[in-house]
């Protein structure tokens, strides 16, 4: 069966930058959510945002996702500090789209080269 809007693949390149924007502004949320907390959560705060310019410029790209996930997963199961990342289906569709930008590398406007 044929796609839908085929003429939408030419923008595919732009797919991974979309992605980048949207788990960056998601990490920025951790880092302001967990900024309050004691030594713990400044640690985690600044990991998050560190990982969220990282991703909005496109560098390191692969890296990050790899420390992104990395992170998340510490986050998901440290009780200690309060996190976005504890309720586990959000969690796992952050995961997902790292793993995704692992695979796919930084697409558009990226520091990074694709290949």
């Amino acid at each position: 069966m044929e796609s839908l809007f085929p003429s939408l693949f030419t923008f595919s390149y732009f797919a991974p930058l979309i992605l980048r924007i949207a788990i960056a502004v998601v990490l920025f949320e951790a880092a302001r959510g967990t900024w309050k907390q004691q030594k713990k959560g400044k640690v985690a705060s600044f990991t998050s945002a560190i990982l969220g310019i990282a991703l909005v410029f496109g560098a390191f790209t692969q890296l990050t996702a790899i420390l992104g996930i990395i992170e998340i997963g510490i986050l998901t199961a440290q009780r200690g500090v309060p996190s976005i990342f504890h309720r586990r289906a959000f969690a796992l569709l952050v995961i997902a789209i790292l793993f995704s930008l692992l695979i796919t590398g930084p697409g558009a406007l990226a520091i990074d080269l694709p290949y």
